[in-house]
């Protein structure tokens, strides 16, 4: 924005109450979804005598001449009331007006006129018509009369800044909060500070209890593709886990009725919402997540690879166990699945594909395509068994 300090002009006075936003951008004049060409559809009814010819009506204020290059407007009580259409402050800007001076204004109207540059002056303004007045912000005075303001508009307006810009004034004291939050309440934050501020391990927290700046997810990322999305808890990935846990497979609500028992001690989470990503299991304490895989994975191996890839990037272990694994031997499952919690079954990938009949549960050593097969992919739906 411009930045607005002093201003001297002409006053034009449109001297009338409840003057709304339809008066000043008729919905007819407003044929573009930016702020430019709206300034010649500026209160179009009451400056037309044909509107569609655009013939001017002389005894309107902003056709006499006296108007000519005028930055200031003189307004009635509760001006710009009715809709709340930014484009009517548009509309004025793009005219040429930089200040209105009126007793009271509409609340959204003079919101919308802070936020564009515009000025917006509650006094009484019949004693400016078609006056010099000098204006000074800094001052909060219009030809010597004191005005208010909020001193937080006040700034934005001498420094030209938006709602934005003016956060970001506060940067500094901005990170050095979050840097304490960080500490104080790790699990809050699931992408990491940025790559000049890497977080140090306390503030990441120790274990997934607090979990660490991602968490993991199922299948593939949001949105489509095989690559996975850098670590973040997006809003429908956290509703969709919600549904998902609603909405259990048959190996799925077996295993969850096993694991929510604690087996060992080991606490599990069922459909745990990370990123881009909605995990089967997670054990916060082993750093695991399990996977019930169903027939559809075969054909998704590079789509698991990657995020099997991208969980181990933050230390996180997938162990995989084929959805008729669990369903034929539930007690054996659970048995993997504490083992890899404990360290004592080792994490690798099997190839694609229902495990040899050998391999099942002839000993822990050999997990069963332990053994990770491929995650469900997230509004896949669950295993199938």
């Amino acid at each position: 924005m411009i930045p607005f300090t002093r201003l001297s002009s002409v006053a034009i006075p449109l001297l009338r109450d409840n003057i709304d936003t339809d008066a000043i951008i008729p919905s007819r004049e407003m044929r573009s979804t930016g702020r430019s060409g709206l300034a010649d559809g500026l209160f179009a009814p009451w400056r037309y005598l044909d509107v569609d010819a655009r013939r001017p009506d002389p005894a309107f204020p902003l056709n006499d001449p006296r108007a000519t290059g005028a930055q200031v407007m003189l307004g009635g009580a509760n001006f710009g009331c009715g809709s709340s259409r930014e484009h009517a402050v548009w509309a004025l800007a793009e005219w040429g007006i930089r200040a209105i001076i009126a007793p009271s204004f509409a609340p959204i109207f003079k919101a919308n006129c802070l936020r564009n540059g515009l000025l917006p002056v509650e006094l009484p303004a019949a004693d400016f018509a078609w006056q010099p007045v000098a204006i000074d912000l800094a001052a909060q005075t219009v030809n010597g009369q004191a005005f208010a303001i909020d001193p937080e508009a006040k700034i934005m307006l001498l420094e030209g800044l938006d709602a934005i810009a003016l956060t970001l004034k506060s940067g500094a004291e901005i990170d050095a909060w979050e840097a304490a939050d960080r500490v104080q309440r790790p699990w809050v934050y699931l992408a990491p500070p940025s790559p000049s501020a890497p977080p140090s391990q306390s503030q990441i927290g120790e274990d997934l209890h607090v979990p660490p700046q991602t968490c993991l997810g199922r299948g593939t990322a949001e949105g489509g593709g095989g690559a996975p999305r850098p670590p973040g808890k997006p809003a429908r990935t956290v509703a969709r886990a919600r549904t998902l846990r609603r909405t259990l497979s048959l190996p799925e609500a077996q295993l969850w009725q096993a694991l929510r028992a604690r087996p060992d001690g080991l606490k599990f989470r069922r459909q745990h919402p990370a990123g881009a990503y909605i995990l089967d299991f997670y054990c916060p304490s082993a750093r695991l997540c399990v996977e019930i895989d169903g027939q559809s994975h075969n054909a998704r191996g590079n789509q698991d690879d990657a995020r099997d890839a991208w969980l181990a990037a933050q230390g996180i272990g997938t162990l995989r166990l084929p959805a008729e694994y669990v369903l034929n031997d539930l007690g054996r499952a659970v048995e993997t699945i504490v083992g890899a919690a404990k360290g004592e079954v080792p994490l690798h990938h099997a190839a694609h594909g229902p495990p040899p009949q050998s391999e099942i549960g002839e000993d822990l050593s050999v997990p069963p395509q332990t053994c990770l097969g491929r995650g469900t992919a997230e509004g896949g739906g669950g295993a199938s068994s």
